[in-house]
């Protein structure tokens, strides 16, 4: 939950790569998103997540909208 009382996430459409979704986390992080989510990723999972944050921010996967 953020300081205002408010849930938000951060998603990708189409992850072209797995540096993708590393990006994904880390930008989460920052900005204390609650969860993240990909859309039609193209690409196997295999996380560039070197702070393990993927255990703290539930992640999400969808095939399309």
């Amino acid at each position: 939950m953020n300081s205002d009382g408010g849930f938000f996430g951060i998603a990708l459409y189409r992850p072209k790569t797995h540096h993708n979704y590393g990006s994904l986390l880390r930008t989460a992080q920052v900005f204390e998103a609650n969860h993240v989510a990909m859309i039609a990723a193209r690409f196997s999972k295999q996380s560039s997540d070197s702070f393990n944050l993927e255990q703290n921010i539930p992640v999400f996967e969808y095939d399309c909208f």
